[in-house]
């Protein structure tokens, strides 16, 4: 997993690499100017003019740096050097003066909102204002030119942070640059995650600068970017003998009258990502229609009416259980699954209607069980656990809540975050706008039913799921387009994702 470092922490990182490896401040800005440079020069020819704007700090350092290697490696360059007083940091200055002899006429100095020039839409703005040193919102001249970058319909590229957006969190009177890429040093900023902020960074590209992060005493890292990679790990051939026994037997507790699609899919899509033996329990109204679609699965009756009146009689036959998608919330449901929450000792997923039963009897809360997954969406969650009023605060609400119940949380969004009990959040960044469409909750509950039954544990099979949901609706997306994409068009493409991941790539 790739580390999640605060604005301190990513300071501590660079210091601590200055001084072991060793290596002085201007070479290590050398090191990161030169991976831009590499990654610019590999995505635009040397016909594209570069406008580079820099602010007084080491950000601004980094754009002087990464001026002066594209002037040299050919292109056409101009720099604008933003400031109202004259005090820059020390490595700006040693690139300033590295810089000034090369531009002349082309190295601009803005004091004053009269002194920007308008900004030509056939250039790419390169942004290096501020980097991840900012703690305060921007003002005065700062504010007026990151406003005219917004409003120019110029290419715009930022460095390390796009310059008014804090690093850790969310601030108020918020004005930043709205890049279409961020070149990011080493690690993601903890802002990417926020639908708040995200939007703000556009694609962001992570560049190997060789800063170290293994130095930090063991915990103190408490959020990452879940890979492919790391789901690489957990993911192998299955062996030439194994039976359908080896992959687990799942119950799948879903659907209610007009609703039995949501069982559907969440059976579909446990089968897809590899379970062995599924029992979806339905109600009476939903047997024929799931024998009929998912011919696999083997059906429990859940009662006469279009709703779950009781559960199985005997749990302890299943390996894992998954409860909510479609189920409904009504009186003897509640019943049955208060029932089922006292019996099960065995990996549970609560979704959809198991969350809003929860909601609506809090007292219930009290009998789910450690090490249960949780999967709410941000109105779940809030109406669950209290209303928030943005995406920091229902992540720390969610660390309080696994850390005395030692479930896990999922909370899904265009960044999905899945917390831990020890209090660590591990971030999503695959996935796509096409996802957001009824029935890929659904999709995402039966992956996480039949990972859990093939033998992960819950923390790996929460993020392991959540990886491979969101890997999968990207696949989908390539053929059918976001706007487009079904939930049982993101299930198709499961077990080619699971394919390429048995295959090591």
């Amino acid at each position: 997993m790739i580390p999640v470092l605060s604005a301190e922490q990513t300071r501590i990182a660079d210091n601590w690499t200055i001084e072991h490896e060793p290596i002085v401040s201007l070479d290590l800005m050398e090191r990161a100017a030169a991976a831009c440079t590499g990654w610019i020069s590999a995505h635009y020819g040397r016909s594209t003019r570069f406008r580079i704007l820099c602010g007084p700090g080491n950000n601004g350092g980094d754009g002087l740096a990464i001026a002066r290697q594209l002037y040299q490696s050919g292109y056409d360059v101009t720099v604008d050097r933003v400031s109202e007083q004259d005090r820059y940091s020390t490595d700006h200055l040693a690139n300033f003066h590295r810089l000034q002899p090369l531009l002349g006429a082309d190295l601009r100095e803005i004091r004053a909102e009269a002194d920007f020039s308008g900004i030509d839409p056939e250039v790419v703005l390169i942004d290096a204002l501020f980097g991840s040193g900012l703690e305060r919102p921007l003002r005065e001249l700062f504010r007026t030119v990151v406003e005219r970058i917004n409003a120019s319909s110029a290419e715009i590229i930022s460095i390390d942070l796009p310059s008014g957006l804090p690093a850790d969190g969310l601030m108020s009177d918020l004005v930043a640059v709205h890049a279409d890429s961020t070149l990011c040093f080493q690690t993601p900023k903890r802002t990417f995650f926020f639908p708040e902020t995200g939007e703000y960074a556009g694609r962001w590209i992570l560049l190997d600068i060789g800063v170290r992060t293994d130095h930090f005493p063991p915990g103190s890292i408490r959020e990452y970017l879940f890979t492919r990679s790391d789901l690489l790990t957990h993911v192998g051939r299955r062996r030439r003998f194994a039976h359908k026994g080896d992959f687990g037997h799942g119950l799948l507790v879903a659907g209610s009258d007009g609703k039995i699609g949501a069982a559907i899919l969440a059976s579909r899509a446990a089968l897809r990502t590899g379970l062995g033996l599924l029992t979806t329990h339905v109600p009476e109204v939903g047997i024929l229609p799931l024998q009929t679609a998912v011919p696999e699965a083997m059906v429990s009756r859940g009662g006469s009416a279009g709703f779950l009146e009781r559960i199985p009689a005997d749990l302890s036959r299943f390996d894992a259980i998954a409860v909510g998608p479609g189920l409904g919330t009504e009186a003897e449901s509640v019943t049955a699954f208060d029932g089922l929450l006292r019996s099960c000792k065995v990996p549970l997923v609560l979704d959809a209607d198991g969350l809003n039963m929860l909601t609506k009897n809090q007292s219930l809360l009290d009998h789910v069980p450690a090490g249960a997954i949780l999967t709410p969406h941000p109105g779940e969650f809030d109406r669950l656990f209290g209303s928030c009023p943005d995406t920091p605060q229902r992540i720390e609400r969610a660390k309080a809540f696994t850390a005395t119940s030692g479930c896990i949380l999922i909370l899904k969004g265009g960044c999905t975050a899945v917390v831990l009990p020890s209090g660590e959040v591990r971030y999503n960044a695959n996935g796509n706008p096409g996802m957001a469409k009824g029935g890929s909750g659904d999709a995402l509950t039966g992956v996480l039913l039949a990972l859990l039954c093939n033998g992960m544990p819950p923390e790996i099979a929460a993020s392991a799921g959540v990886f491979l949901h969101a890997a999968a609706g990207d696949l989908a997306a390539e053929k059918y387009g976001e706007r487009g994409l079904l939930p049982s068009d993101l299930i198709k493409t499961i077990p080619a994702v699971l394919r390429s991941l048995e295959n090591g790539v």
